[in-house]
């Protein structure tokens, strides 16, 4: 190995960065654990207080909530610490889309945590979509993800402009889940009605998101794996895949999309939400974990580019396949539609 040059020696900041993000997760954790969001939801504290109120240590506090300032869950003015709008939204235990769940109860690392082995294999040490496990694994994983879900999809309805529709148009969302996908089109026009297809026990899930954004009444409940139920063609006006077909695999969508084109009324719009990739496989860097994250929990399950996804909608028999431009995410949108011609 040649002698090292100093102008030639780069610094694993990247290495290092990735592994410390470690830190930052479990600092979030513990903020959560304390309820330090909490006691600042109604007006800045500074350190001492805050100690004061949890009963903390004090030196301690203040190293705590700096740390969280410098993540931006926090703001400093002075000595005190007040909330981020992405903390009075996600981190107060109240809001409606309290994410606090998903970061406490991290259903996946056990997964991740044989990833070595799982690679030597190439296929899961265990499946999460079988009938048996999605029923233990999908109604609290659901009810965690929702506040991410639903923010998307409360973006999405602006777009699609539900309330334009005449009539009751019907609404089918295949493995509902929590229902975040299709509850923004429910409260924007109260004369659509959806149809929740997925398993029995994730319903329970379903109702009590469709209760608490008061659409449960415009909810219809069909139980089962989309392969077993029986759709009525020519049926619906929009279809919803929300974070389906990635645990479908391609052969499994291809036959899903065909299946959703002959429920679909003519005209009617398919939305479909995945974490998409680039066409090299190389980014975004989320896209390429997840579909890690496939192969750790399903047998089939993959990450689509934007082109093999309006390939397979195209052989499906859809029109107009589009990513839709939605705020937040620049050029890297979870949503793509198409249409039955």
């Amino acid at each position: 190995m040649p002698a090292l040059q100093a102008e030639t020696m780069v610094p694993p900041l990247s290495i290092a960065g990735l592994l410390h993000s470690r830190w930052g997760v479990q600092t979030l954790r513990t903020a959560l654990e304390l309820k330090v969001f909490g006691v600042l939801a109604d007006l800045p504290l500074t350190a001492s207080q805050v100690a004061t109120r949890l009963n903390l240590n004090e030196k301690a506090t203040l190293l705590l909530l700096n740390a969280l300032a410098s993540m931006e869950f926090l703001r400093k003015k002075g000595e005190q610490f007040e909330l981020t709008e992405v903390s009075k939204l996600h981190l107060l235990p109240d809001s409606p889309v309290y994410f606090g769940n998903y970061v406490l109860e991290d259903q996946v690392s056990n997964a991740w945590d044989q990833l070595t082995e799982t690679i030597r294999q190439g296929k899961p040490l265990a499946e999460v979509n079988t009938e048996k496990t999605a029923s233990e694994f999908f109604p609290q994983l659901a009810a965690n993800i929702f506040p991410m879900s639903y923010a998307t999809a409360l973006s999405l309805a602006q777009h699609l402009k539900p309330e334009s529709l005449s009539g009751e148009p019907r609404v089918l969302d295949i493995g509902a889940g929590s229902g975040a996908w299709s509850i923004p089109l429910a409260e924007a026009n109260r004369k659509l009605k959806v149809d929740a297809l997925d398993f029995e026990p994730v319903f329970v899930t379903t109702r009590r998101f469709t209760t608490r954004h008061k659409v449960a009444e415009q909810y219809g409940y069909l139980s089962g794996s989309w392969q077993e139920v029986d759709l009525s063609p020519q049926h619906y006006d929009i279809v919803i895949l929300g974070h389906l077909l990635h645990s479908e695999g391609r052969e499994q969508s291809a036959k899903l999309l065909k299946k959703v084109h002959e429920t679909l009324k003519p005209g009617g719009l398919l939305v479909v939400a995945e974490f998409l990739s680039n066409e090299e496989s190389t980014a975004p860097v989320f896209a390429q974990l997840f579909a890690l994250n496939m192969l750790l929990h399903t047998t089939e399950g993959c990450v689509f580019t934007v082109n093999q996804l309006t390939e397979m909608l195209t052989e499906a028999g859809f029109g107009e396949p589009t990513r839709v431009s939605l705020p937040f995410f620049e050029k890297e949108s979870p949503v793509m539609t198409a249409r039955k011609a």
